[in-house]
């Protein structure tokens, strides 16, 4: 607590006040205020005492500006919801895609203002953090637009998606003197538990593909399943950045280049990022008031790839390419253009969630097992895997920044390899080495051999 520290100078008597704030690493660092007299100390160690409880700086405001007086008090009177605010504004619109910039703001109005956004900043401790965090998946989830199931608990994965906005956002209050130490450091988010995706093997996909009567979803299932493709990576695939042809196929060096995504985006987030994302904005079909249908680039480097086809799926694409430039000749100018590889009848692009419900339509008709459309990416790094047993050209083809997250994704099948190996091993070699002299045949016919020498 704040105290009155007299001292004897050569210069005379001088009056501390002597107090204690958590410094950026959570620890109290001492602070000390010096005071003309013994009065205007007893006047100031109140204040100092308030502002000591509240875990932040006591400023003298006699020795403040009249712009930082205000700066310090429109500071104190932040809450996390103006804070958020500033976050978006300063760094959000400025290094975020529009897509995420639309995920943030979903996530801040959900999960974050409606519990603690009202808190002023300087009042956030990581003990009311750590509450918060706890607290969480105590609630329902936001229902999602569409869904007629009712909401689940706050998952894990939302609390991690609130803390990796809170995080930031509060070092950012620590930049500009609001707080002393960023309190989301010291805090412990709950358990994410491990879900498999349940995935088709080699033979379940090969026996769908045999039954499929549907072009179109014979095509995207084979290059998803070949290619590793995310469903948004399948439905922004275009023509240019397809290299399949009669001489490509004769040397096998058939590929697609991963450039883009098709998604529907929010127009007031495509706005505020200045669309330097979006490299192509479709006309609206149906509805579009306040979304649109985009091209955009991909999130990072690494989704940014060249996968190479095998020679059957090349000859599937220039067969169904044939086939589009005939339907554009019926059609001529009712058919739009777009260069789009997965294109409805008139030219326009399939949306991902359609070719997904197409997927599980013949999935149900069929009485196949129960798996999504994504799933096929994951039966493919499966596939691959097994074949390969490379992690590395596995991680080029999903886009996979990094390779430990191929690993913890199929660490089943890795292990798998791993028994392999030593099965090949014992067969390859240790089996033609001979008997180690301590076996326990030799020590039966020999019981005593040891004893002669005692």
């Amino acid at each position: 607590m704040a105290s009155v520290v007299k001292r004897k100078l050569k210069s005379g008597t001088a009056y501390y006040i002597s107090y204690r704030v958590p410094d950026n690493k959570g620890l109290p660092k001492q602070h000390w205020i010096r005071c003309s007299s013994e009065r205007e100390a007893s006047d100031m160690l109140r204040r100092v005492q308030d502002a000591e409880k509240d875990g932040h700086l006591y400023f003298n405001e006699s020795e403040l500006s009249f712009i930082a007086k205000g700066s310090m008090m429109a500071h104190k009177n932040m809450t996390v919801s103006g804070l958020l605010e500033q976050y978006i504004t300063e760094y959000g619109v400025q290094h975020w895609q529009s897509t995420t910039l639309r995920s943030h703001r979903a996530t801040i109005q959900n999960y974050i203002c409606p519990f603690i956004g009202n808190i002023p900043v300087y009042r956030i401790t990581a003990k009311l953090m750590q509450e918060y965090y706890n607290e969480l998946p105590q609630h329902k989830a936001k229902q999602a637009p569409f869904h007629k199931a009712p909401p689940e608990n706050i998952s894990a994965r939302t609390v991690k998606e609130v803390h990796k906005i809170l995080r930031p956002a509060l070092k950012l209050a620590v930049r500009d003197g609001i707080i002393d130490f960023n309190p989301a450091l010291s805090v412990l988010l709950p358990p994410q538990p491990k879900h498999k995706r349940p995935q088709w093997t080699g033979e379940e996909l090969k026996y769908a593909l045999s039954i499929c009567d549907d072009e179109l979803l014979y095509l995207c299932m084979s290059l998803v399943f070949a290619c590793s493709l995310r469903t948004c990576e399948l439905a922004g695939l275009t023509w240019d950045c397809v290299n399949a042809s009669q001489e490509s196929i004769a040397d096998h060096s058939s590929c697609i280049y991963i450039k883009k995504e098709l998604r529907r985006i929010d127009k007031q987030s495509m706005k505020d990022t200045g669309e330097r994302d979006i490299i192509k904005k479709f006309p609206p079909i149906l509805g579009g008031k306040t979304t649109v249908m985009v091209l955009k680039a991909l999130k990072t480097e690494a989704s940014t790839r060249r996968v190479y086809l095998p020679d059957t799926v090349a000859r599937l694409l220039i067969n169904y390419k044939a086939q589009q430039e005939k339907q554009k000749e019926f059609l001529q100018g009712d058919y739009h253009d777009y260069g789009m590889v997965i294109a409805q009848d008139n030219g326009n692009p399939y949306e991902g969630n359609h070719l997904s419900k197409r997927f599980s339509r013949f999935v149900r008709k069929n009485n196949l097992r129960q798996v999504v459309f994504y799933s096929l990416r994951h039966s493919s790094a499966t596939e691959k895997l097994r074949e390969t047993h490379d992690v590395k050209s596995v991680q080029g083809d999903l886009g996979h920044a990094r390779a430990d997250m191929t690993e913890n994704v199929y660490a089943g099948i890795l292990d798998e390899s791993r028994m392999k190996i030593a099965v090949s091993m014992d067969n390859e070699f240790f089996k033609d080495i001979k008997e180690p002299p301590f076996t326990e045949q030799k020590d039966k016919e020999n019981p005593v051999d040891g004893m002669d020498k005692i």
